[in-house]
């Protein structure tokens, strides 16, 4: 037997924020988002924390 998987791991990262980062960054409560390639990781992980 020969298996072959393709696709992307999915990987949850839970942070505590306030509610200036949730709007900030356009996000809703009670929802997830979907971080697509590095770049918009880098944007909405890499901020300073207030």
């Amino acid at each position: 037997m020969k298996i072959l998987g393709i696709g992307n791991a999915i990987i949850d990262v839970i942070c505590r924020v306030d509610e200036n980062f949730i709007t900030d960054n356009n996000l809703t409560k009670g929802t997830m988002k979907l971080i697509f390639d590095e770049s918009e990781f880098q944007k909405i992980i890499i901020q300073p924390y207030n």
